[in-house]
C-alpha cells in the first residue's frame, strides 16, 4: 500500500517536471533567450509548490488530475 502511494507521488512529480522546467525558464531567462540561474520569490514559490504541494494533492484528489474533456 505504501509502495503504491510512493509510486503515485513519484509519477506525479515526474509528470510535472517538464512544466516546472519550462516555467522556470520563462521566469528567469534573459530577453535574448539565454538561460540564467537565479532565485527570486516567484521561483521559490514555484519550486516549493512543485516539490511540496503538488505530490501531496495530486494522488489525494484524482478528480482534479483528470480532464472532463473528451
Amino acid at each position: 500500500m505504501m509502495k503504491d502511494k510512493a509510486i503515485n507521488i513519484l509519477t506525479a512529480e515526474l509528470s510535472a517536471l517538464p512544466v516546472l522546467i519550462m516555467t522556470y525558464y520563462a521566469l528567469t531567462a534573459k530577453p535574448t533567450g539565454q538561460w540564467q540561474l537565479t532565485f527570486s520569490l516567484p521561483v521559490y514559490w514555484l519550486i516549493s509548490s512543485d516539490l511540496l504541494a503538488y505530490p501531496g494533492s495530486s494522488p489525494g484528489f484524482p478528480a482534479c488530475a483528470t480532464t472532463p474533456l473528451k
